[in-house]
């Protein structure tokens, strides 16, 4: 005897849990109101265990709340929810920060191998005075140090027009373990023993003071590298807020970034104005979120 379904009462159900139970929980708990954006990792009272917010949740959320608005109720709650706290390229923050980018191209202040110069070139072009500012991690300070003892090196962070600073974090650099190594005892069993001992303290300080670089474990680590080291991580610890994201991690939309690069020489070659660069640029990304999605 074949089960049937009633279509109707299924409906009335999903209709009365999506309008009645999911979104109450997620409302207005998801929202972050100090740095905006929508929080998606909850347990299931309420709360949070992660504040990462991936791009492709915060367009998911948006694109539910707005495909509600569309399809069940044109609800103004749910249609001002879809844009709470989502950014855009063409938004005013962004423009000045196009507009400011570009008057330091104005100004001469970048260097014109800026593209093709990589960190591991950096300590020998400021050791020989070829520059005398750059953008990059303590790691190069060791470097310049060893090329040129007697150069006295400073930092500063760039703090916002509204004075908070915001210091960058690269932590997408991990260990993996491959699917063969995980099915394979013997193997897990010698990879598990290799990190524990890569990130006993002991081996790990020794290990960041070699290389100048902040410890990535959760536990803190006192190192004793060069005093320059120890000022920039004592000052990352306690900037206002730090940012482990940037353009062109794993949140990006596969080939974004490439295309807006040459967005950006247009705009400083004054090819193109500021407002348009930003509206290209957003084009650009939905384009690449499309197209990552479609080959998903």
């Amino acid at each position: 005897m074949a089960a049937t379904l009633d279509m109707p009462s299924l409906g009335k159900f999903y209709r009365r849990q999506l309008l009645e139970d999911v979104l109450p929980f997620w409302f207005p708990r998801a929202y972050d109101e100090k740095n905006g954006g929508l929080y998606h990792c909850f347990d299931a009272d309420g709360t949070l265990v992660d504040s990462d917010k991936s791009v492709w949740a915060q367009g998911r959320m948006a694109w539910m709340l707005l495909t509600m608005y569309n399809s069940i109720e044109k609800n103004p709650d749910w249609l001002k929810q879809c844009s709470e706290g989502v950014v855009s390229w063409t938004d005013a923050e962004a423009i000045q920060m196009l507009a400011d980018l570009k008057n330091l191209f104005d100004a001469g202040y970048v260097n014109d191998d800026w593209q093709t110069t990589r960190d591991g070139n950096l300590p020998y072009k400021m050791a020989e005075g070829e520059i005398a500012m750059m953008y990059t991690g303590p790691w190069t300070s060791f470097a310049i140090q060893k090329l040129n003892p007697s150069m006295e090196l400073g930092w500063f962070y760039v703090p916002d027009v509204k004075g908070v600073t915001y210091a960058g974090d690269n932590l997408d650099t991990f260990w993996s373990v491959t699917k063969e190594c995980e099915e394979d005892p013997d193997k897990y069993d010698a990879a598990m023993t290799f990190l524990k001992y890569f990130y006993s303290e002991q081996n790990y300080t020794l290990t960041c003071e070699a290389i100048c670089s902040f410890p990535l474990t959760k536990e803190w680590i006192a190192t004793a590298g060069v005093p320059f080291q120890e000022e920039t991580e004592r000052a990352f610890r306690s900037s206002d807020k730090q940012i482990a994201t940037y353009i062109g991690d794993e949140d990006t939309p596969v080939d974004f970034e490439k295309g807006m690069l040459l967005l950006l020489r247009s705009e400083w070659n004054s090819e193109v104005s500021v407002t348009d660069t930003a509206q290209h640029i957003q084009q650009l990304w939905n384009s690449c979120e499309a197209s990552q999605e479609a080959n998903q």
